[in-house]
C-alpha cells in the first residue's frame, strides 16, 4: 500500500500460504481480499481517508465493508462486478451513437449502521484499444461532473517522411475518472519493482 500523493510505501504485508493466512484478522467476517484490504487500511479507519485499488480488490464487499469503517473507496471493476452487471454496464448503457469518453452512473444504496450510503458504478467509454470492454469505476466517494480531458500520446508514423511522430489524442473525462488514474500511477512505482507474491496494488490519499 503506498501513499497516492507522495508515493511513499505504508504497508507491506507477505503471504504466508493458505491455512495461515485464512487465520489473518477480518478473514471471519469478510472475504479473503476484502479482509486483505481492511488489515493494510486499519491505520486510517474513521479518519475519511480513500482507498483506491485495482480490480483485485475492487468490489460492492469491499466498499461495503470500508463505508462501515468510515472509510471510502474508489477501484476498477472487473471480475467481482455482482450489483454492477458488467454487460449492462458496458454495453446497455450506451447506445451505439455513444461518443469516446461518454459516462454513465449506477447509484446503489446501502443501509450502514442505519445510514443510508451510496456504491456507485461509473461507466467511462474509454476501451483505451478497439474491442476492449469499457472501464468501470466502482466508488464510494468524489463527483461525475466533467474536468479537463485526459491526454494520451501517440506515435504516428508519418507516410510522407517515413519518421515517427507524436500525436495528443484527448478524451472527456469525470473527476471522478480522474481522482482514480492518477492515484493508480502511483501505484505502478512500486508494481514494476516489486517481487512475486508481495505487495498490495492498493494507494491511500486524503
Amino acid at each position: 500500500m503506498a501513499d497516492a500523493q507522495t508515493g511513499i510505501m505504508l504497508f507491506l504485508e507477505i503471504q504466508e500460504g493458505k491455512e495461515a493466512m485464512a487465520g489473518k484478522r477480518y478473514c471471519d467476517r469478510y472475504p479473503k481480499s476484502v479482509a486483505l484490504t481492511l488489515r493494510m487500511t486499519e491505520f486510517l479507519h474513521g479518519r475519511g481517508h480513500v482507498v483506491h485499488g485495482d480490480s483485485a480488490f475492487a468490489s460492492v464487499a469491499t466498499c461495503t465493508a470500508l463505508l462501515e469503517h468510515s472509510t471510502y473507496f474508489s477501484g476498477l471493476l472487473k471480475t467481482a462486478h455482482k450489483e454492477f452487471p458488467r454487460r449492462f454496464c458496458q454495453e446497455m448503457a450506451f447506445s451505439a451513437q455513444a461518443k469516446r469518453g461518454d459516462t454513465v452512473t449506477i447509484r446503489s444504496e446501502k443501509k450502514i449502521h442505519g445510514v443510508s450510503k451510496y456504491i456507485y458504478g461509473h461507466v467511462w467509454n474509454e476501451p483505451g484499444s478497439e474491442g476492449a470492454p469499457k472501464k468501470i469505476i466502482i466508488s464510494t466517494w468524489n463527483h461525475s461532473m466533467s474536468v479537463d480531458d485526459h491526454a494520451r500520446k501517440r506515435w504516428h508514423l508519418n507516410e510522407t517522411t517515413g519518421e515517427s511522430e507524436t500525436i495528443t489524442r484527448t478524451v472527456p473525462r469525470t473527476q471522478m475518472i480522474k481522482s482514480y488514474f492518477e492515484a493508480a500511477c502511483a501505484i505502478d512505482v512500486h508494481n514494476h519493482l516489486r517481487q512475486d507474491g508481495l505487495g498490495m496494488e492498493n494507494a491511500i490519499g486524503t
